[in-house]
């Protein structure tokens, strides 16, 4: 489990049942995110670039975790 607690955050995740992860970069919404699903297809975490986040980091951390045979989306 990770967990981050302060007086603006709560978040407790659990890793282990992750079993999908997508990088999803919308066009038309102009938002990128990083979105975790467990084995049933629920969604369990999703992280958001923020529009002062860096698109050039973003796009880093795709590349570095891309899966061999991942394809272009839809």
């Amino acid at each position: 489990m990770g967990q981050v607690v302060g007086p603006d955050i709560d978040l407790r995740i659990f890793p282990n049942a992750w079993h999908f992860g997508f990088a999803v970069t919308e066009a038309v919404r102009k938002s990128s995110s990083f979105q975790f699903f467990d084995a049933c297809g629920t969604a369990v975490h999703k992280v958001f670039l923020q529009p002062e986040g860096s698109a050039s980091d973003f796009d880093q951390l795709v590349d570095k975790y891309r899966a061999v045979d991942s394809g272009e989306g839809l």
